[in-house]
């Protein structure tokens, strides 16, 4: 807690509590600390019971009749996670079920067969529709557990999902194939999340920022690491990129003269003596010349 007050970082910890009847419980505590005028003024967060959890790790080396136990509570937690998990329970991808979100989106029962089809094509026999980014419908043979058993690997992507009744949903997340004892593929299983709303500020956020004739960055100076915007990238007049010393090139552009001044800004921000970053200087545009940023 004291590091996590001194560098206003997240705290993230596991730890025994025990009860006044005797009982020792496990504890996931997770908080973060708001800071006003660069010191920490508040430390929330939530803590979770994670006994079962940590008493399922023991038990997974038990006896048949403790594997059956944990396969259930692992079901029950598979119902209660937010997150849209479908399983396709043969290599084919002829029988497909989900747990309760995935079966809100797709507005079916529980343990109903949503399989678009099998691996390879054929009818499609879901009652929901895919679109790719780009607006194109996906067919049943490039639906995501279909891809996973019929590539043999994990696949991570985006896509819109259509319900019956016509309600699309952005969802994030990836599938892969099962395999048996013997590596032989057995069905997949495919976790996605709703990012609908994340992609809709997404949107609303880049219209903003090309109306401004701004851009949005963010620098992870832990791994060296810069995600730009496409209008940042814009601005600073490069091509979009996922080249790794991105910071670099922009930083090789900003006339000497400036960048002390920067730097300075920069390091009092890390180092909390000032509440947020703030910086002009000059830019040596690649088309525009020199500009002021």
């Amino acid at each position: 807690v004291r590091a996590c007050l001194q560098h206003a970082r997240d705290y993230d910890i596991e730890f025994r509590t025990c009860r006044p009847d005797g009982t020792v419980r496990w504890i996931h505590a997770k908080g973060s600390v708001t800071s006003v005028d660069g010191r920490p003024a508040r430390m929330a967060g939530i803590a979770l019971d994670i006994t079962a959890r940590k008493h399922a790790q023991v038990e997974a080396i038990h006896a048949a009749g403790q594997l059956r136990r944990k396969a259930e509570e692992l079901e029950e937690l598979m119902q209660l996670v937010p997150a849209a998990v479908w399983i396709a329970h043969d290599p084919e991808c002829t029988v497909v079920t989900g747990n309760a979100a995935a079966n809100a989106l797709t507005q079916t029962a529980g343990h109903e067969n949503v399989s678009l089809g099998a691996v390879g094509g054929g009818e499609r026999a879901g009652r929901i529709r895919m679109f790719d980014l780009g607006g194109r419908e996906i067919s049943a043979a490039e639906a995501p557990l279909q891809r996973a058993l019929a590539t043999g690997r994990e696949l991570r992507e985006e896509f819109w999902v259509e319900s019956p009744s016509g309600t699309r949903r952005m969802m994030q997340g990836a599938a892969t194939p099962l395999h048996d004892a013997a590596g032989r593929p057995r069905g997949a299983i495919a976790a996605y999340v709703d990012i609908t709303e994340r992609y809709r500020a997404e949107e609303r956020l880049s219209l903003a920022l090309t109306a401004a004739n701004a851009g949005a960055w963010e620098w992870f100076p832990d791994v060296a690491r810069t995600r730009w915007s496409p209008e940042n990238f814009a601005l600073c007049g490069f091509a979009p990129t996922a080249e790794e010393d991105l910071y670099g090139v922009w930083h090789a552009r900003i006339d000497p003269r400036d960048v002390g001044a920067m730097q300075e800004s920069l390091r009092a921000t890390l180092e909390g003596r000032a509440a947020e970053y703030r910086a002009e200087y000059r830019f040596d545009h690649p088309t525009r010349g020199w500009i002021w940023l």
